[in-house]
């Protein structure tokens, strides 16, 4: 779901709209795994119980063509490594770790479809995939998804305060 989404799942009674942090905090009690789509500003990620987010800032790529279909790619990752979950026996994922790099390749599978234009062209295969990932390795300075963060409730904040959908 994109943040507007969540936000009008988690809709107080009252009409309130619960902030990110809230949001956030409500899914980890639930120990609920989730990714909170941002847009152009990454995905917010919860695993389970773990007392921490993941954040899944975008990487600064020099050329963007068309980001249509970038969070479509980023889910097909997600839905891919809980595919391959499950075809172990695991009906979910079976670690904070082993989201954590579904939710990093993920990040790949996105900046991949910024390059083409519309979002039903350049459907790459793995070994494209592969050979966009170590050459993204190489041109930029290490980008890692970031799981533990003393400041992260100011990072929601601002993340809740940036949000604004596309359209």
């Amino acid at each position: 779901m994109n943040l507007d989404e969540m936000k009008a799942f988690f809709r107080q009674a009252d009409g309130r709209e619960r902030s990110l942090k809230e949001i956030v905090d409500l899914l980890r009690a639930r120990g609920v795994t989730t990714v909170i789509s941002l847009d152009r500003l990454g995905a917010v990620c919860t695993y389970k119980n773990e007392r921490k987010q993941i954040f899944a800032l975008p990487f600064r790529l020099n050329k963007i063509v068309d980001s249509t279909g970038a969070g479509d790619a980023f889910g097909a990752c997600i839905a891919r490594h809980l595919v391959d979950q499950v075809r172990r026996g695991n009906l979910d994922f079976t670690s904070v770790q082993s989201f954590e790099t579904a939710v990093e390749e993920a990040r790949f599978w996105a900046a991949y479809a910024c390059g083409s234009l519309g979002g039903s062209s350049g459907c790459p295969d793995s070994s494209e995939l592969e050979a966009f990932m170590r050459a993204l390795k190489g041109e930029l300075a290490e980008e890692e998804v970031s799981s533990d963060r003393r400041d992260s409730p100011s990072m929601l904040h601002l993340l809740d305060r940036a949000y604004r959908p596309a359209g």
